[in-house]
């Protein structure tokens, strides 16, 4: 019975580390963010489900915890370091439980630890070689369906079982980006199926797999992963030429090397002229770098972090805590950011500046650290020579590709999960393991005695803790996320009020996700100014003080909550009712996110709305004055202070206004604003006469590929309340082919235009 329950316990532990070779597959379209929140609760369920498995390993005398290796004793002063930071972060309820688009936390990072410990307590040789090979397995049926999405735009036709149509697909991972940085460890893990196997149709296969996934990434030409799977080959190029090759092949790989720079170069210089012209998209992005946005944006946030970085003795010893880039980024905000894109970074998009700004230089020194002892331990495996030096060389390629890549994002799950396993996989090849045969004998083989009483009772209790972890860390988030979103989907969006506590109760780290969402729907709909809408936007706003308790330095969330009770106050006011209070509080709050972050131009937007709700007009031309002195060269500025003079304003002021805000298009950004700030656009134009501005915005909305619904929802009701029947067939027509997944609502709109319904039409908006 005894042997028994340890083989279950065994395969327990084993599938779920197996299961998550298959992460990219994770996908569930019924709650917020399918393909980066559905993942990590996946890897969550999965890692808990291991040590479960683990757990019992132990108490039976099955396994004992890793050796005290040199890597064993990094990990754990990473995360002795991820814990002491957070007890000096301006909120440890943030810092622990993170968010749920990416579930960083100390608590989630905790998983990875756990994984790491698990994995080099358990694998073996055969199951090392496993697990690489279902990660290989994975890459095909990813990338087929990378390409179904593909055709799914091009030929703008529906394809069955792709979820959305993409140009720049992203497979099930949501975002090419994403997608690449998980096929960058699916060839490392395919070359070393590849080295380790003996088999000769797995080893074709893992070329196979290795080819697949390298041409994906230069087809896809996400500029950080390319510059990682590069970085990558060209190691993996040296180092065989190195080791394995003669010294022609060494000679060559310095030939080659030199005429890649030489190459690089030419392009480089002549991205100014005609030639340029027949350059493939994907090089073309690359010598255009300095030139793109988010080139731009990712220097101004490097220069953000080092601020952030230096702020205090503290923060440049442990940081600002885990979960609060943020919070740093914030304070030290670059306006200049404006110029490109009014973005609120919750990640440097740097690993290594997101962990300076986290956890000060000791967090720089532990992560950095882990690189090192990898290093120095395929060093040491190289010594063995055979096999194991293809291994390593497979694994430092790995290792500088994903190294490489991070200069330019951040981490996800899929990455974790590889990185972590990867670490394993080493610590066990340097400690246990050879590359050919069994692994060397070690403590883990070692029974101890017979189970007692007390150890199945610690392991029931245990398996019953750790049951109800999931169930409250991964279930009960995914219902919350499921339910929430259900009422919209089935236009039901009143009985959210009636069934708030379902969703919102009890209280965990998907909310924030929750808030943000209802409150973009809300304001994108001019709902916050609706009194009738009081009830719900009262519990929004209940919540987002909530949020601000836990976690005092959030500037977004208390300039969401100013915004939201400013909306308020001036739906009162337009009513007839008292909206004094709701004003005075969002003034309050606005100025608690302009103390955060007093450089951000947003903030001062928001807060001259508020002094036209309270009749300050001076004061608000004023503010936004000086949001301007901030950085001159942001067109939203321009934009907020057209409007602010339009308020109330004179004829003249009107056209000043109609004026400023067709230099904006003209430069193309009305199509970076949102629906609410599109509602003032075709309210400034409408007021001063000129109403066949607003006509004018589809065309150009269409051709430049902007694609936010509220938008065009706002411009066809614009037309259908002028009964402009003529405008509203042609641009309904034109959505619906344009947009497939618009198309079954503009046949409806179509036929009641044709119907004269015009009442069931400002309705059915």
């Amino acid at each position: 019975m005894r042997i028994l329950r340890e083989g279950v316990a065994a395969r327990l532990t084993k599938l779920s580390v197996f299961a998550l070779a298959f992460l990219g597959f994770v996908i569930y379209p019924n709650v917020l963010y399918p393909d980066v929140f559905t993942k990590g609760l996946f890897v969550r369920f999965f890692i808990v489900s291991a040590l479960i498995g683990f757990l019992w390993l132990l108490l039976l005398g099955k396994n004992s915890l890793p050796k005290r290796t040199p890597l064993v004793y990094a990990i754990l002063a990473f995360f002795a370091l991820l814990i002491i930071s957070m007890f000096f972060s301006s909120s440890v309820y943030r810092s622990f439980w993170g968010e749920a688009q990416r579930m960083e936390g100390v608590l989630g990072m905790l998983h990875y630890g756990a994984l790491f410990f698990i994995a080099r307590a358990v694998f073996e040789r055969k199951d090392w070689l496993t697990y690489f090979k279902l990660t290989a397995i994975t890459v095909p049926p990813l990338v087929l369906y990378a390409v179904l999405q593909y055709a799914s735009a091009a030929l703008k036709m529906r394809i069955p079982f792709v979820l959305n149509a993409a140009g720049n697909p992203g497979s099930l991972f949501g975002n090419p980006a994403f997608f690449s940085m998980f096929l960058i460890f699916a060839s490392g893990f395919s070359l070393l199926v590849y080295f380790m196997e003996r088999g000769k149709w797995w080893r074709r296969f893992a070329l196979f797999s290795l080819a697949l996934a390298i041409a994906t990434i230069l087809w896809l030409g996400i500029r950080g992963e390319l510059f990682g799977i590069v970085a990558g080959i060209l190691v993996f190029w040296g180092l065989w030429s190195w080791w394995h090759g003669s010294k022609k092949a060494r000679i060559g790989f310095v030939l080659g090397c030199g005429l890649l720079a030489i190459f690089a170069a030419g392009i480089f210089f002549l991205r100014a002229s005609p030639a340029a012209d027949y350059y493939p998209n994907v090089v073309r992005r690359i010598v255009n770098l300095p030139n793109e946005s988010s080139f731009q944006t990712r220097l101004l946030s490097l220069q953000s972090s080092w601020r952030a970085f230096t702020d205090s003795p503290k923060t440049m010893l442990i940081g600002w805590g885990q979960e609060h880039f943020m919070t740093g980024y914030n304070k030290y905000y670059d306006p200049r950011h404006g110029t490109v894109e009014d973005a609120w970074f919750d990640r440097a998009h740097n690993k290594i500046a997101d962990v300076a700004v986290t956890g000060g230089i000791v967090g720089l020194v532990t992560y950095l650290a882990l690189f090192g002892i990898l290093g120095w331990y395929l060093a040491h495996i190289a010594k063995r020579g055979g096999d194991s030096r293809k291994i390593v060389i497979a694994c430092v390629a790995l290792l500088v590709a994903y190294f490489a890549q991070n200069l330019a994002i951040f981490d996800l799950p899929q990455t974790y999960v590889n990185f972590f396993l990867l670490m394993a996989f080493l610590d066990w090849l340097w400690a246990d393991g050879r590359t050919n045969g069994a692994p060397l004998a070690h403590p883990h083989s070692a029974r101890r005695p017979d189970g007692s009483t007390l150890r199945v009772l610690v392991g029931a209790l245990g398996t019953a803790a750790l049951l109800v972890f999931i169930w409250y860390t991964v279930f009960i988030p995914l219902r919350q996320s499921e339910r929430y979103l259900s009422y919209f989907k089935s236009h039901e969006g009143d009985k959210l009020y009636e069934n708030w506590d379902t969703v919102f109760r009890p209280r965990n780290f998907t909310q924030y996700t929750l808030l943000d969402d209802i409150w973009r729907r809300l304001e994108g709909q001019n709902a916050l100014r609706d009194p009738s809408f009081e009830p719900i936007v009262n519990r929004v706003t209940s919540e987002m003080r909530g949020i601000l308790e836990r976690d005092p330095a959030d500037a977004q969330m208390a300039l969401r909550l100013g915004s939201v009770y400013t909306n308020q106050g001036i739906g009162f006011e337009s009513a007839g009712q008292p909206g004094e209070f709701y004003l005075a509080e969002g003034e309050k709050y606005i100025r608690t996110s302009i103390g955060l972050s007093p450089t951000r131009q947003e903030t001062y937007y928001v807060l001259a709305f508020n002094f036209q709700g309270q009749k300050k007009k001076a004061e608000a031309i004023k503010t936004m004055e000086y949001a301007i002195s901030l950085n001159p060269g942001t067109r939203k500025a321009q934009y907020y202070l057209a409007v602010n003079r339009a308020l109330d304003g004179s004829p003249d002021e009107l056209t000043e206004a109609v004026r400023a805000l067709e230099e904006i298009r003209k430069g193309g950004w009305f199509t970076s604003f949102r629906s609410v700030e599109m509602n003032e656009v075709v309210r400034i134009y409408t007021a001063a006469g000129r109403s066949d501005l607003v006509s004018g915005l589809y065309e150009e909305f269409l051709e430049r590929g902007y694609r936010e619904k509220g938008v065009f929802v706002l411009l066809l009701r614009n037309l259908i309340e002028k009964r402009d029947a003529d405008n509203v067939l042609r641009w309904a027509a034109a959505l619906g082919k344009e947009y497939s997944e618009y198309g079954p609502a503009m046949n409806e709109l179509i036929d009641l235009v044709k119907k004269g319904a015009w009442e069931r039409l400002v309705q059915m908006l």
